[in-house]
């Protein structure tokens, strides 16, 4: 299920000891850590017009994008956009 790699990648990157909660959904999955909610979205392999998608849909800041593999451009638009992200390769920037 593409929730379940999606949250196992973001799952991957957080500090050892951090205690999350994953709740899947119709649409996705959130994470809980703490008093925080982050929605996560499985974006694909990760080119710009990937990020393109997620952006078009307004995300907010507690919006994750998780790809394969991010291209520059995809990073670079998401950053912009003060959208986390998460690729399997383990490039990651998620701000609580």
């Amino acid at each position: 299920m593409v929730s379940d790699r999606a949250s196992a990648a973001v799952l991957a990157v957080l500090p050892a000891g951090v205690e999350a909660v994953v709740r899947a959904g119709e649409d996705g999955s959130t994470i809980e850590i703490g008093d925080q909610r982050l929605t996560v979205c499985w974006i694909g392999e990760g080119q710009l017009r990937d990020a393109r998608r997620v952006l078009e849909a307004e995300p907010d800041t507690s919006t994750i994008a998780v790809a394969r593999a991010l291209s520059p451009g995809a990073v670079q638009a998401l950053r912009d956009a003060r959208v986390g992200f998460v690729d399997e390769t383990g490039a990651a920037e998620i701000a609580l």
